[in-house]
C-alpha cells in the first residue's frame, strides 16, 4: 500500500477519502443512535409510545376494537403531529449537544493529558461491540423479550474503564483487549437475561 501511494500520489487522495468517510459514517452513527437513545427513551419515552401505538395514519382516526367496532382515537391528529415534531426537534438538539460535548471532552483528554486520539478509538470499537449480543438475541426472539439495558450498560461501562485504565498506566499494549472484554461481559448478560425471561415464560405456562 506505501508503495502504491508513493508511486501514484494521487492514489492517496481516494485512500484519504475513503478513511474521512468511514470516520464521518460511524461518528453521525453515534450522534444519532445517542441522541434517539436520549429522546426515545429517557427523556420523551411517553409522546414516542403515543406515537408508536397510532403510527398508523388509520389509527389517528379510528381505532378499531377486539369486537371490530370502531371507536374514537385517543388522540388527534394535531395532537400527534405537534409531538411528533417535538420528539424531531429534540432529537435535532441532542446531536448538536451530543457533537459539542464528546468534541469538548475529546479536545480536553488529548491536549491535557496526552492521549493519542488513535488511543480514543477503541472506546469507539467497544460501543460497537457491546451492540452485537443484543441484537443477535433480538434477531432469534419471538419479538416479546427485552434485551439490552444490562448487557449495554456493563459492556459500555467496564469496556470504557479498561480503555481508560490502560491509558492511565500507560498500557496501550493492552488496548486491543478492551472491546474483547467488553463483548464477553456483554454477552454474558444478555445470555442470563435470555435465559430468565424464557424461565419465567416456562413458569408463567405451568402455572
Amino acid at each position: 500500500m506505501v508503495i502504491l501511494i508513493a508511486a501514484h500520489p494521487w492514489f492517496s487522495i481516494i485512500v484519504m477519502a475513503g478513511f474521512i468517510s468511514a470516520m464521518l459514517s460511524t461518528i453521525d452513527g453515534l450522534l444519532l443512535a445517542g441522541a434517539q437513545a436520549a429522546t426515545w427513551d429517557i427523556f420523551r419515552k411517553s409522546t414516542v409510545d403515543k406515537l408508536l401505538a397510532n403510527r398508523e395514519p388509520q389509527a389517528a382516526a379510528v381505532a378499531v376494537g377486539d369486537a371490530g367496532t370502531a371507536r374514537p382515537a385517543e388522540y388527534s391528529v394535531d395532537e400527534l403531529q405537534r409531538g411528533d415534531q417535538q420528539v424531531l426537534d429534540e432529537t435535532r438538539w441532542w446531536i448538536v449537544g451530543l457533537a459539542l460535548v464528546g468534541g469538548g471532552i475529546t479536545l480536553a483528554v488529548t491536549r491535557f493529558f496526552n492521549v493519542s486520539i488513535f488511543d480514543l478509538v477503541y472506546i469507539v470499537v467497544v460501543a460497537q461491540m457491546i451492540l452485537f449480543p443484543v441484537i443477535l438475541c433480538v434477531l432469534f426472539s419471538d419479538g416479546k423479550k427485552q434485551f439490552g439495558t444490562a448487557s449495554v450498560a456493563s459492556g459500555l461501562l467496564v469496556g470504557i474503564a479498561s480503555v481508560v485504565l490502560y491509558l492511565a498506566l500507560h498500557k496501550q499494549d493492552l488496548l486491543p483487549g478492551a472491546p474483547i472484554v467488553a463483548l464477553v461481559l456483554s454477552s454474558v448478560f444478555s445470555i442470563i437475561g435470555s435465559l430468565t425471561k424464557k424461565k419465567n415464560a416456562v413458569g408463567a405456562v405451568a402455572q
